[in-house]
């Protein structure tokens, strides 16, 4: 029974050391210190003869393996008994050096386990370091991107908040448009009836001007009668003085010729018939001139009516024909503009542009990005490739999309500025490279005005920078915005 113990002491500890058994250390160690001592005790007992020694009491711990060894039921003798005490002896003392060896293998193993688990561990930890920190730049990355997407969203928000009280501000002023220019248009209308009825009565004062030159006319034509008759009156009254020069020589040559009655009474007869008719041209005289002094009266009060009339009328025609220019013109204008803007709204308007080929470039972060050379889309020709400038060519609210790729490690960001006409410029996109073979894209609506200037610039200067081929730029019209008040410009 004791050369069993040590079979599966022996097999045991083979078993353990070629690893084929998941027991400790501890555990080996404390099965052989019970196998050493159950065959210690074992042996003691064999001289007294005991053939059911092997079946006393077992406290030791079952082997995995049973070990079957024969023992033949003549070996009482003591000569046998020596032989088999001194084989157990050499058995244990060989076990022992086993064990020995085995608790030094047991201790290299040991040390090279730990030395094994202290490497695991701190390339453990290393690693674990590693992708901790990695880890952390991932969520710091994460809380930025979700910090600047809250942002956006947040100004996205309030811009469509704006953008909804500009459209109910913008159809109120589309409607207050309209309502104006009916009212310009009934303004028009009454304009052109004052106008026909002044012209109507330009037409009657210039018939009533028309007859009074008529009546001028006369009275000229009376004037000149009159002249006539005042030059026949001045040759009558000389023909009295010739009458009375003739009646005082007829009075002198009566006396001589009171001798002759008969060519004296024939000579009276004719001086007063002269008379007569001296007196007829004196009375027709004083009528005419009677007649004129009136005339001459209503001629010049016409005169001075007609000339204000003509100065009252051309005045106010001019007023009125300058009122109607201005109605007209502010009209056209109006109506061209309007026109233009009805126009535009059924244009395309945008542009797409990429990188053609894979591009190193020198960049400033004072100059514009230029590194878009290949036209997809560009109505209008607004996207100038050489400056990388974009001209808004209407008002509106645009999509705009940027991507960015680079095929080194370079950290480095990308605004898109917005420079109006009148004002300082302000960014309204941002993108941020910053490994090889990253790709940066934004895209934003945004509410842009006309002739305002949009461009890409770095945040530094950077050289030597390999920009992708996969890079774009874009940026559509959505929808167009009516400013009703460039018409008041």
């Amino acid at each position: 029974m004791s050369l069993m113990v040590c079979a599966t002491v022996i097999q045991v500890g083979e078993s353990w050391l070629e690893e084929r058994d998941n027991k400790t250390f501890t555990d080996i160690y404390q099965f052989l210190t019970n196998q050493t001592a159950e065959c210690i005790s074992k042996c003691s007992s064999i001289p007294y003869g005991s053939e059911d020694v092997c079946q006393a009491t077992d406290t030791t711990e079952p082997c995995d393996t049973p070990v079957t060894i024969s023992i033949l039921k003549d070996d009482k003798e003591p000569s046998h008994i020596l032989l088999r005490i001194e084989s157990m002896e050499n058995s244990v003392t060989a076990n022992s050096k086993r064990i020995k060896t085995l608790n030094q293998k047991f201790k290299e193993r040991e040390k090279n386990t730990k030395e094994n688990f202290a490497k695991a561990q701190e390339e453990t930890e290393r690693k674990f370091a590693e992708k901790y920190e990695k880890i952390n730049e991932e969520f710091h990355a994460a809380s930025s991107f979700m910090l600047n997407l809250k942002k956006q969203t947040e100004s996205l928000s309030q811009q469509i908040s704006e953008r909804a009280i500009t459209d109910s501000q913008q159809e109120e002023k589309e409607r207050n448009i309209f309502v104006e220019f009916d009212e310009m248009k009934a303004e028009i209308s009454r304009t052109t009836e004052e106008l026909t009825h002044l012209r109507s009565l330009n037409e009657k004062l210039s018939n009533k001007v028309i007859g009074n030159e008529k009546r001028i006319c006369d009275l000229c034509i009376s004037f000149e009668n009159e002249t006539l008759l005042k030059s026949e009156l001045s040759s009558a009254q000389n023909t009295v003085k010739i009458d009375k020069e003739m009646e005082g020589k007829c009075n002198d040559q009566l006396k001589d010729i009171e001798d002759k009655p008969h060519s004296a009474n024939a000579f009276t007869l004719d001086m007063q018939s002269m008379t007569c008719q001296v007196q007829e041209l004196q009375k027709n005289f004083c009528l005419t001139t009677q007649k004129i002094d009136p005339l001459k009266q209503d001629v010049s009060d016409i005169s001075t009516v007609v000339t204000k009339l003509k100065a009252s009328l051309d005045s106010l025609v001019n007023e009125q024909g300058k009122k109607l220019s201005d109605y007209e013109d502010k009209v056209y204008g109006q109506f061209v503009q309007m026109s233009q803007e009805i126009k535009d709204l059924h244009q395309h308007v945008g542009f797409y542009v990429d990188v053609d080929s894979k591009k190193t470039m020198n960049l400033r972060a004072t100059r514009n990005l230029t590194c878009f050379d290949h036209e997809l889309f560009n109505e209008g020709k607004h996207f100038n490739l050489r400056t990388g400038i974009f001209v808004v060519p209407c008002s509106g609210l645009y999509l705009c999309s940027l991507i960015l790729e680079i095929d080194q490690d370079n950290d480095i960001e990308f605004n898109i500025h917005v420079k109006p006409k009148f004002e300082k410029e302000t960014i309204k996109g941002i993108t941020h490279l910053k490994n090889k073979d990253t790709i940066a894209s934004v895209a934003f609506p945004i509410d842009l005005n006309k002739e305002d200037k949009m461009y890409i610039r770095p945040i530094k200067d950077c050289f030597n920078l390999n920009i992708s081929h996969t890079s774009y730029f874009a940026c559509v019209l959505i929808k167009k915005f009516f400013r009703v008040e460039t018409l008041h410009k």
